[in-house]
């Protein structure tokens, strides 16, 4: 059997987790009867064999866990969340196959609360450039033109050969290229075409020369649903590129687009926290919502105008001690795998957004405020309770 077939098979019988083991009620009752001496359906079996059909179907479990491209792709980022993804994750197994030579697979998916997670491969015709000395057509409408602009020294790519053609336009002289390009676009998109705005996500490149990658998207509020078809877009794009001494030209023409459609179930188990707390210069209270992989939310901090001033204007320079940010802790200690991730400001708020990798334990959470002088102050910590009614 391919790889794809023993991952399907393993997936149609039980769950990515252990607890999967209870969706094969034949291997269920092997094992009962094994216990009970009850007869079985056919020949009986032993609890020591029972038990070790148990243990090699864990091993398989776990051997189909490391088969995913979470598992590759944790090996090469510092994100813990994709090594927790791999674990999680649906398996997807999507795979297009394009008449102009181009293969993307669709390997993961996980959709949690209003994101959704994917890895895929892309393998293919997806990247050829030829150089050229001198200048192109004058005739060519670009659509970028940029002075005092080197490509060599601005721009930067994790594809070997596309890396070594931006160097090439190094500003000594005359150079463009002819480029075409193939890829995922950075965004996903709902079947009736609403954009999934990106988030996070990155690509490595692998010794046979192919892609992998993982996206996570935001799903806009009305649009959630228990069940969403879903599409990654291929692209392919056609460039002159034109380094002009110190002047950069660019002209684009966007080609064929390929529609990779997929459908994603929502996982439901979420833990909703929230705390306050007030002295006599602030107020401040946070939501937050714990799902399987990470724990993310909104700290809203009203506060003197200065403080809010002294976040959004970078030339402004307070002398005062105000909070810079907010950590997460469990107890007294600071969590690793995670931090600020935006802030937004209004007349007297300052708005923190934060995310973390989920903690073992959702017991003893609470913000810190840091300051920017005097640090950490543990005594002004928001505790995150879940509410009563959840």
């Amino acid at each position: 059997m391919t790889d794809e077939e023993i991952r399907q098979a393993l997936h149609k019988a039980m769950d990515r987790r252990l607890s999967g083991m209870r969706e094969d009620p034949f291997l269920a009752q092997r094992v009962l009867a094994g216990t009970k001496g009850e007869k079985p359906m056919k020949k009986k079996l032993s609890v020591s064999l029972a038990l070790a059909l148990a243990l090699i179907l864990m091993a398989s479990v776990a051997l189909a866990a490391g088969l995913g491209l979470f598992d590759k792709l944790a090996e090469r980022w510092e994100d813990s969340r994709l090594s927790e993804l791999s674990t999680i994750s649906d398996v997807i197994g999507v795979t297009v196959t394009t008449d102009d030579g181009i293969t993307v697979e669709i390997d993961q998916c996980y959709y949690e609360g209003d994101r959704v997670f994917i890895s895929y491969r892309e393998s293919g015709n997806l990247y050829s450039c030829v150089r050229h000395e001198g200048a192109p057509s004058s005739d060519i409408q670009w659509d970028w033109t940029e002075k005092d602009f080197i490509c060599a020294e601005n721009m930067i790519s994790d594809v070997p050969a596309q890396q070594e053609d931006l160097l090439w336009l190094n500003g000594e002289g005359q150079r463009w290229e002819e480029v075409y390009h193939a890829s995922i676009h950075d965004g996903l998109t709902l079947a009736d075409g609403t954009y999934l705005e990106i988030i996070g996500g990155d690509i490595t490149v692998q010794e046979d020369g192919s892609i992998i990658g993982w996206k996570e998207c935001v799903i806009p509020a009305w649009k959630q649903a228990d069940t969403l078809e879903i599409k990654a877009i291929l692209f392919r794009t056609n460039s002159i590129v034109f380094q002009d001494g110190k002047n950069y030209r660019k002209a684009t023409t966007r080609g064929e687009d390929t529609d990779i459609l997929f459908t994603v179930k929502r996982n439901e188990d979420l833990n909703y926290l929230s705390g306050t707390f007030m002295n006599d210069v602030y107020a401040v209270a946070a939501d937050f919502k714990a799902g399987k992989i990470d724990i993310r939310g909104e700290i809203r901090l009203s506060c003197p105008e200065e403080w809010v001033k002294a976040h959004d204007d970078w030339d402004y320079h307070s002398s005062e001690d105000l909070i810079e940010e907010y950590s997460l802790y469990v107890g007294d200690v600071p969590l690793e795998n995670g931090g600020p991730e935006w802030e937004r400001y209004d007349e007297h708020m300052i708005f923190f957004g934060l995310q973390y990798s989920r903690p073992e334990t959702l017991e003893g959470l609470k913000l810190v405020p840091i300051y920017t002088q005097s640090g950490a102050h543990l005594q002004e910590a928001i505790p995150l309770v879940k509410p009563v009614n959840n």
